[in-house]
């Protein structure tokens, strides 16, 4: 089982689609719910849930900010701090594939 989910490479993105429910995520990859998390436990250091929290929040963040792109100057402030928080919570490599997805 572990070995089917090593090949997968977008995780942020089969999470999204999965709506950040670890038993969607399981039944998509064709594995227990149980072995999905010890892989992610593994791999991402903690448990499936925080993980999509994490991932939930960040995703959400840069759709905020991509929103208020063409938003007042004063909101720019609030853009910049989002994403900060959103880099926080995802770190650099997570939040770099979730910009990916953001619409433009």
């Amino acid at each position: 089982m572990a070995g089917r989910l090593e090949l997968v490479d977008n995780w942020d993105q089969r999470a999204k689609e999965a709506l950040f429910r670890a038993s969607i995520l399981a039944s998509a990859c064709r594995v227990s719910r149980r072995n999905l998390e010890k892989f992610i436990r593994r791999r991402f250091g903690e448990s499936p849930h925080i993980w999509m929290v994490r991932l939930r929040m960040a995703h959400a963040a840069l759709g905020y900010a991509a929103a208020q792109l063409d938003a007042k100057a004063e909101s720019y402030a609030n853009v910049a701090q989002v994403s900060l928080d959103a880099f926080d919570a995802c770190g650099a490599h997570g939040l770099a594939r979730l910009a990916d997805g953001v619409e433009k």
